[in-house]
């Protein structure tokens, strides 16, 4: 099950990003679905062994990416916050598989973010100079 989970989100992601680009319509939802790409690997790689929180993980990616883009996006990100002890208490996941999956996403979110934020006269959501 996880896997499909995963393969429809890397095909959510790869047709947002071909048709964003297409149509040039701006950096900022390109940018996302890598963003939502390179979490979903992780979480393709661990959940046949260990039971990350997907919930977590595909919760954060938005959210916070949205937040580092334009801060006054950071209230959305209580949702992610609050799902890390909802998924516990509805004995989805343990404590450890949904701090780990939040921990996973901030990292590789902020990571990107960080990275495209480096490019001379680039912001991330902005276009490509």
């Amino acid at each position: 099950m996880d896997m499909l989970v995963a393969g429809g989100a890397l095909i959510a992601a790869g047709t947002s990003w071909f048709l964003w680009r297409r149509f040039d319509w701006g950096a900022l939802v390109p940018d996302a679905m890598e963003a939502l790409a390179a979490v979903t690997v992780p979480y393709a790689a661990l959940s046949p062994f260990w039971d990350i929180s997907g919930h977590v993980i595909f919760a954060l990616m938005p959210t916070l990416y949205l937040a580092l883009v334009d801060r006054k996006y950071a209230p959305l990100l209580a949702v992610p916050v609050v799902m890390v002890p909802n998924r516990v208490y509805l004995n989805a996941h343990s404590l450890a598989q949904s701090v780990v999956g939040f921990a996973v996403a901030a990292a590789i979110v902020f990571g990107l973010y960080r990275v495209r934020a480096r490019r001379p006269n680039r912001r991330p959501g902005s276009p490509a100079s």
